[in-house]
């Protein structure tokens, strides 16, 4: 009955746990979780009575108090036939909550009719309004632009993300926004279904989008994959965003009508080797990627304050894995916390870029969403290479129209930034000492994970 209950099936839970109420050794607590069945069901005076028989049972159950208290108050009060020693105060009628919520999507120009599956943040034209991507399963995908003045504008089929290269819907599972082509502009990630590939928007610059799957290398790599999670992070912090994807198929027998498509699949490290192209170096990072699994939710994170960033995977009916990057910092780095006074606590919609002594500008910002069902960690992590460069400039856009900007900052430092105030806390990354490869001691070893 209780797992019935976390299932939604409230009239069969309710049914056997007053069934199971006849046994005396267990009738205490099934009353009690039949009341709440029976409550989820809207039979409240069942619910009422079956909380009170509870209680009688055992006067000390404050669970099935409360739920009786809880039922009566929708109710209006009472019954009669509630003992007065089961009471709790009630208030008198029904009082308007402070704190409402409305459903405003329709007014602002949001579609709430489309398959939404994945959703990025992200200001894709620099306007500083926070826009939206909304990535569609079967429909076409929508990117609304933000009007900056609490609407918004679909424009995904003018930029042309809504289909892809042949001019059909896709099934959008995850989705992320990112810089990684160093151009300042966010572009755009989606893992599809099998035989569709991972789409790979580059921000023209212009309000046009160009899928760059194929020319990047990823449209290939991925055709036989069936991605849910997918997101930009620098795991190898050389200052060039990479791209993971978790995988796995909705058909767990999927194979028998197509041999060469799993149900348990690898996941995807794409590493960005600068001029936007693409490589995948899964088999070279470790067993622990190179274990199939029916993926679902990913996020990153620097789990262990070491500097490099790490992996949490959830599966479909499976336990989640947490992926640990090992030597993945053994570049140089800037890991960046904001905290907002005018604008929001976290800093979210802020666009930070670090920028070298000789021009070179890194960018990123405050998010959250991305991904698929998963949260990554809200620090920025800047990947910066073995560069000659000692000192970095950190510029700060914030969302309430504030800029603040900190010259001759020194790199591997763990930073918090106080809008309008700058670094509040400064520590140093402690860094792990690089593992030498199984057959080549003196050479420097690949970053790795492991579980």
């Amino acid at each position: 009955g209780h797992t019935q209950i976390k299932c939604g099936l409230y009239e069969q839970a309710a049914k056997n746990l007053l069934q199971a109420a006849d046994n005396p050794s267990v009738r205490e607590k099934a009353l009690h979780d039949a009341a709440v069945a029976l409550f989820r069901a809207g039979r409240l005076e069942e619910a009422a009575r079956a909380a009170s028989d509870s209680l009688a049972i055992n006067p000390g159950n404050q669970r099935a108090r409360a739920w009786l208290w809880l039922t009566a108050h929708k109710m209006g009060g009472y019954p009669d036939y509630i003992p007065p020693r089961h009471h709790m105060e009630l208030k008198v009628g029904f009082e308007k909550p402070r704190v409402e919520f409305e459903d405003i999507a329709a007014k602002i120009g949001l579609d709430k009719t489309s398959g939404g599956r994945g959703i990025a943040v992200f200001d894709y034209n620099n306007d500083g309004w926070p826009d939206l991507f909304v990535a569609n399963d079967t429909e076409p995908n929508k990117l609304y632009k933000n009007n900056g003045n609490g609407t918004f504008t679909d424009e995904g089929i003018a930029a042309g993300v809504a289909f892809s290269e042949a001019g059909t819907p896709r099934a959008g599972m995850g989705v992320d926004a990112g810089d990684y082509d160093a151009s300042g502009r966010q572009s755009i990630i989606i893992g599809n279904f099998t035989n569709e590939s991972m789409a790979l928007y580059r921000n023209e610059g212009t309000g046009l989008f160009t899928d760059e799957a194929q020319a990047s290398g990823i449209g290939k790599m991925s055709a036989q994959s069936l991605t849910f999670a997918c997101f930009f992070f620098d795991y190898d912090l050389d200052g060039l965003p990479d791209i993971f994807a978790a995988n796995g198929h909705v058909s767990d027998d999927i194979s028998v009508v197509q041999p060469n498509v799993k149900y348990a699949q690898l996941p995807h490290l794409f590493r960005n080797r600068g001029k936007r192209k693409f490589e995948e170096v899964t088999a070279k990072l470790g067993r622990s990627l190179q274990r199939a699994i029916v993926g679902r939710g990913a996020a990153y994170g620097d789990f262990d304050n070491d500097g490099d960033l790490d992996l949490l995977l959830t599966t479909n009916n499976g336990p989640a894995r947490l992926l640990r990057n090992d030597n993945g910092n053994q570049n140089d780095l800037l890991r960046i916390k904001l905290a907002g006074t005018r604008s929001n606590r976290d800093g979210i919609g802020a666009r930070v870029s670090v920028q070298t002594a000789g021009g070179a500008k890194l960018s990123a910002m405050v998010k959250t969403g991305s991904s698929y069902c998963s949260q990554s960690e809200l620090p920025l992590t800047f990947g910066l290479g073995r560069a000659e460069d000692k000192s970095y400039t950190i510029e700060i856009s914030w969302p309430s129209g504030g800029l603040d900007k900190i010259p001759d900052v020194k790199p591997n430092q763990a930073l918090t930034i106080q809008e309008g105030k700058g670094i509040t806390s400064a520590a140093p990354i402690v860094f792990a000492k690089a593992e030498p490869p199984a057959n080549a001691a003196a050479s420097p070893s690949p970053p790795t994970s492991s579980k």
